[in-house]
């Protein structure tokens, strides 16, 4: 039983084919485990457009009456893009020195998978190449003299949980993420302090990303922390 792993850049035409073993051979193609329809009875399958919905498993099952047996052929072919964006600082400028950490969202309960690293460029650019088309995190990391710049996850989030994911369907660029840093401590004499920020929901954005989008007209409260509890303020 033969098989086969490649990857191909996306919306490329792929062919995938079968020794030819004998003559007056019959071909059975299916795709992830379903027979392709209309039949193809050919040693040979294309693929018109490789897609995130057209990669995967082909398998190829030949019969031949004059052969005993029956011969599977099984092939991986995968999809490639590349994913290009900018590392902001602190002060929304690109920043001169970095890397951005690509990780692969695995099922839930699991531990992401670290995929690549990118080094960013003097303008703050970054860019990985052939990477297979799956949904993705983004982690950015500012080489900063700022004590307070921390890693900061797409598109600007402290918290993996509450990252951008990246749908990766096709060559992606604008994937930027602006770095966060940590609060300054309460100093003596600062007096009554305030809180501020933003609240949003995540909306599907043409199949690209999880689209983070700003809701309006929304109550916000305030509780203070209780070591013992919840509070009464």
């Amino acid at each position: 039983v033969p098989s086969d792993t490649a990857a191909y850049a996306v919306n490329s035409p792929v062919s995938v084919e079968v020794p030819d073993i004998s003559f007056n051979n019959s071909y059975v193609w299916s795709f992830n485990g379903i027979p392709i329809s209309p039949p193809v009875n050919s040693r040979t399958y294309l693929i018109p457009s490789l897609s995130r919905s057209t990669m995967g498993t082909y398998t190829c099952v030949v019969t031949n009456s004059n052969i005993t047996g029956v011969y599977t052929y099984t092939f991986r072919v995968n999809a490639t893009a590349d994913i290009e964006g900018i590392l902001y600082d602190e002060n929304d400028v690109p920043a001169t020195a970095g890397f951005v950490e690509l990780f692969r969202i695995t099922s839930p309960g699991s531990a992401y998978q670290s995929v690549d690293v990118a080094t960013v460029g003097p303008s703050g650019a970054f860019k990985f190449t052939g990477i297979v088309l799956d949904d993705y995190l983004l982690k950015g990391v500012v080489n900063s003299s700022n004590p307070f710049i921390i890693p900061t996850w797409h598109e600007q989030s402290i918290y993996w949980e509450e990252a951008t994911a990246l749908l990766l369907t096709d060559n992606t660029q604008g994937i930027n993420i602006y770095a966060e840093v940590r609060p300054v401590p309460p100093q003596p004499g600062d007096g009554p302090g305030s809180i501020s920020g933003t609240f949003y929901e995540i909306l599907p954005d043409d199949g690209r990303i999880e689209k983070r989008s700003k809701v309006k007209d929304a109550p916000v409260s305030v509780r203070r922390v209780d070591r013992n509890g919840r509070g009464a303020d």
